[in-house]
């Protein structure tokens, strides 16, 4: 046995690969067999039998994306033979796998010269690792690109405040501005993603201010060696690109792999396969007890909008909408109405400087007489906004719904609806964004002593309910494409988006859209829908009202009315009755068929 062992030895000391490798350092890495190491196999991105990493420029040997063994010896063979004390010089430029190997192959240090790295020395002292945050930036509601949220690394050290410390993210790299083509490419992998470093305030202004979004913050409880390692691989992967896809490898899916790289033994990575959602990556992080504990940030939407509420008198409010700021209007205020105007001006101008909407000259000249003028008051409480539900007290993504459905027309039947992702308007809004509703892949079975078939596939179906204010009055907007059965029991493909506006809070708010469409079974036929609601919520109760007319150009008209209750019998655990009525209408056969139906389902969420 002994001496089949030498003479493969020698084989391999003389191989082409493996010429530059010293025997006794060839002997000790095939005794520890480090390439099947689990660690080494996340230092690649390996999973799936291949390196999740599309860069060439990533890998040393020719077969290195799908052979773990043959990258270790040519990362071995690489650092033997570079002599080179450079920035790029293959130590430095990896610096992550060849820490590594130094401490799991300690007699690798007399073979090779390990160079300074002084620029990469440089910015590891600028990073001055000491504490490590998962941040979770909220859905944007009219932000097709950003409905799911975002998640990133903040690196904290240990005298900064947070918002000078540094950011560590994963994105596609684009500078499309279109939402929908984003999407639309990101699904199909028509980006490719990198890891960056950024100052923190950097992303702040990003998502907390210019897109209004809520930020949560989970310092980890990684310890100095862990945020060590990370940080080396951040230093080396920021190099290197890979293929972005929206559902699975994304930002969300990407961070996971930092914090497996950091605490050897976790997979987290491996618990997603079809789709990776941003607050899904922070419950699995958070059931893996990494997180210490939890740190809200409200949007400046969130502060605008409680100064708002806080504005009694209307000059003060008049003053903060204005484009001059008129300090007359101020002058009968009493000091608190004054506070208020003077806050809510300055927030206002700073978003009409993001929207790009006045010259800087003159935002400058306006931000500094407000400032001036706000000196004068003194000192005065900062606006607490009120703290939302926990994202991670919300229900789970994916839902199973098993129904008993009885029709007036067609009798009794179980319905069994699987829902992928993510929250829809009859799901508990706790921990979501309110109004915000996405689905992909929808679909509902029946199952009758006649028959079982497909309902309905909802492929996307996007929901925007943004609720207006004293200042700001957004659009809602609505975009769906799948199958359904409209009229006649047929299975239809359908495509249909419209914009319509609501009102109110989100405790109780109503809605109005138009929404045109177009459907297709064996000719293309076109509608267009009028729909007005009414929505209730509470912690663990939905009450939704909801009346639809649609007006086909084959002479039907279809008019539902839809009443719905959902009850949270658990954060995962709901109850659903719903009652509808729907009337179709064919002017060509001059005739009216009317159904009711009463739906009582329980709802699952994993």
């Amino acid at each position: 046995m002994r001496l089949i062992l030498v003479l493969a030895l020698i084989w391999l000391g003389n191989s082409p690969l493996q010429a530059a490798i010293p025997v006794d350092l060839q002997q000790e890495i095939e005794s520890s067999q480090l390439y099947r190491s689990n660690h080494w196999l996340k230092l690649l991105h390996f999973r799936n039998h291949q390196s999740e990493i599309d860069d060439p420029r990533f890998f040393l040997a020719k077969d290195g994306k799908t052979n773990p063994q043959a990258e270790l010896l040519a990362s071995v063979e690489q650092l033997i033979e570079d002599r080179s004390d450079t920035a790029d010089s293959r130590f430095c430029l990896f610096i992550s796998r060849s820490s590594w190997l130094l401490e799991q192959l300690p007699s690798l240090r007399k073979h090779i010269i390990i160079p300074a790295c002084t620029a990469l020395n440089k910015e590891l002292a600028d990073l001055k690792a000491h504490r490590v945050t998962l941040i979770l930036a909220s859905a944007h509601i009219n932000s097709p690109a950003s409905a799911f949220g975002h998640t990133f690394l903040r690196i904290d050290s240990a005298e900064s405040t947070p918002l000078i410390s540094y950011a560590v993210s994963y994105a596609a790299e684009t500078d499309e501005s279109n939402g929908f083509i984003y999407a639309f490419r990101g699904i199909f992998g028509g980006y490719i993603g990198k890891y960056s470093i950024l100052p923190y305030y950097e992303k702040i202004k990003e998502y907390n201010d210019l897109e209004q979004r809520d930020i949560w913050e989970y310092p980890l409880n990684l310890t100095p060696a862990e945020i060590h390692t990370m940080a080396l691989h951040i230093l080396e992967i920021r190099n290197f690109t890979a293929d972005y896809f929206f559902f699975l490898e994304n930002c969300s899916y990407n961070i996971l792999w930092l914090l497996e790289i950091a605490r050897d033994g976790l997979d987290l990575t491996d618990q997603f396969s079809f789709n990776t959602i941003p607050i899904d990556t922070l419950r699995v992080v958070n059931a893996a007890d990494l997180i210490a504990r939890e740190d809200y940030r409200p949007s400046m939407r969130k502060n605008i909008q409680v100064m708002i509420k806080q504005l009694s008198d209307q000059k003060a409010l008049q003053f903060a909408a204005s484009d001059d700021y008129d300090l007359a209007l101020l002058q009968d205020l009493s000091l608190q109405q004054k506070i208020l105007a003077l806050g809510l001006s300055i927030e206002l101008l700073k978003i009409r400087r993001n929207d790009h909407a006045i010259q800087p000259g003159e935002y400058t000249r306006l931000l500094l007489k407000l400032l001036r003028e706000r000196s004068k008051l003194g000192l005065q409480p900062s606006v607490e906004v009120p703290r939302p539900v926990s994202p991670l007290d919300g229900h789970f993504s994916n839902r199973l719904s098993l129904a008993v459905l009885h029709s007036r027309d067609e009798g009794d039947s179980l319905q069994i609806g699987l829902k992928p992702a993510y929250h829809d308007s009859i799901d508990i809004e706790s921990g979501y964004l309110e109004g915000a509703f996405i689905s992909f892949v929808d679909t509902t079975l029946s199952v009758s002593s006649e028959r079982t078939r497909l309902e309905s596939m909802k492929i996307v179906d996007i929901q925007s309910l943004a609720l207006p204010d004293k200042i700001f009055s957004p659009v809602s907007w609505l975009a769906a494409f799948g199958l359904e059965r409209p009229f006649n029991n047929e299975l239809h493909t359908y495509l249909r988006a419209g914009v319509g506006k609501a009102w109110g809070k989100p405790e109780l708010y109503g809605y109005v859209m138009l929404a045109p469409g177009v459907y297709y079974e064996r000719d293309w036929i076109s509608s267009v829908s009028y729909r007005a609601g009414l929505m209730a919520n509470g912690r663990k109760l939905k009450l939704g009202l909801e009346l639809e007319r649609e007006n086909f150009n084959s002479d039907q008209d279809v008019t539902g009315l839809q009443l719905f209750l959902t009850y949270a019998l658990s954060k995962n655990l709901a109850a659903h009755v719903s009652w509808s009525s729907e009337s179709i209408e064919d002017d060509a056969m001059a005739s009216r068929d009317q159904d009711e139906t009463l739906l009582i389902s329980t709802m699952f969420y994993f």
